[in-house]
């Protein structure tokens, strides 16, 4: 089976270089690397040139845009994107096809400032861990064209949270993810990223646009009171939010990040949820606030 790995960028720099790299010490033998330039004047072409990968190099409409003529390019039954600042494992291809199925997932070494820290998502991915606003990790998840399809593929008005957009319509369309446990990519945040520059503020607010795209209006409603423990003005909500939601939604979050400061060695919130000292926490947060619309 041909897997397609594709990776969009933009004036990357050195970062590139170590993706490539990533790509071509898969232990799996048929795997077809496809990059999606946006035209960089940073020497990237010049690498891609030498590197011998498939490369298109000109203007997009973005992230997303670039991803989706990556997959359009690509040729392979077995698809994922890794942008040019992470890293794939080495046998991270072959644990995804060795897992089977339409979707696979597993863990992620997020690097930030310099300390790494292992995401280790949950092993199950359903309808009660969207709600609860759990996420998995994007590098290292693969999907089957043939799911894409069934999903509607990526919707490119997202900037930070295609891949959560994704995740959720691969659930309503009733595919079952699969947990791989192992380390199988490494994501680096840093102040060039899209996660480093924008924030946690955007990504909540675009991760509550994802949520009641699908219908989830309650979950979304939470989402949107994490993005206020970051930041967000209420200006910024949608008119759709429900506010006693939103209202306890914050104050869990801001009680979770409040554990955060007492205890360095705990959780790291919202980008990695997985953590099972969030996880914890998250869970019975989520129950004070379940428990409250049950008797508001």
């Amino acid at each position: 089976m041909l897997v397609s790995v594709v990776t969009p960028c933009l004036n990357p720099g050195d970062r590139l270089a170590r993706c490539l790299a990533s790509v071509a010490a898969q232990t799996y033998a048929n795997v077809e690397h496809v990059v999606v330039d946006g035209a960089s004047t940073d020497g990237t072409v010049e690498l891609l040139e030498e590197s011998g990968v498939r490369y298109v190099s000109e203007r997009d409409g973005g992230q997303t845009d670039a991803i989706r003529k990556g997959i359009e390019l690509a040729r392979g039954e077995l698809l994922t994107w890794l942008n040019a600042d992470d890293e794939l494992t080495p046998d991270a291809v072959a644990r995804a096809v060795q897992a089977g199925g339409e979707w696979t997932y597993g863990d992620c070494v997020v690097i930030r400032g310099g300390r790494r820290t292992v995401w280790r998502p949950l092993p199950r991915y359903g309808d009660w861990e969207i709600d609860a606003g759990e996420m998995i990790p994007q590098p290292g998840s693969f999907f089957s064209r043939a799911a894409l399809d069934r999903a509607g593929g990526l919707d490119s008005s997202f900037e930070l949270t295609m891949d959560i957009d994704l995740w959720v319509r691969l659930v309503d369309a009733g595919v079952t993810p699969h947990y791989v446990r192992a380390v199988v990519a490494t994501f680096e945040i840093h102040d060039d990223s899209k996660t480093g520059s924008l924030g946690r503020r955007a990504f909540m607010l675009e991760h509550a646009r994802a949520l009641a795209k699908s219908g989830r209006r309650e979950a979304a409603s939470a989402a949107v009171g994490r993005s206020l423990a970051f930041g967000a003005s209420p200006a910024d909500l949608p008119d759709w939010v429900e506010p006693r939601i939103v209202r306890r939604s914050a104050a869990a979050e801001r009680a979770v990040e409040r554990l955060r400061v007492r205890d360095p060695r705990g959780a790291w919130t919202l980008l990695a949820p997985g953590v099972w000292r969030e996880r914890v926490v998250r869970r019975r947060l989520l129950a004070s606030v379940r428990r409250g619309l049950r008797t508001g």
